[in-house]
């Protein structure tokens, strides 16, 4: 750690900011991809339940245009 800081001292703001950087990557975008991972998990269970209720809807349709 402490031939970090002095890497960052000796190469001054470019460096440091470098670094920062790849902490950022580090720590918020595998974040990130967890959380995209559970929101298509939920847009799949959606899309199945939109296309359940379609087909309960057209049954449902069905019967009705039958029984007149």
């Amino acid at each position: 750690m402490e031939e970090l800081m002095q890497l960052i001292v000796q190469n001054g703001i470019g460096v440091g900011s470098f670094m920062a950087l790849l902490y950022f990557i580090n720590k918020y975008i595998s974040n990130m991809n967890v959380t995209l991972e559970n929101m298509t998990e939920t847009l799949t269970t959606i899309k199945e339940s939109l296309l359940s209720l379609t087909n309960r809807v057209s049954e449902i349709e069905n019967k009705m245009k039958g029984g007149e």
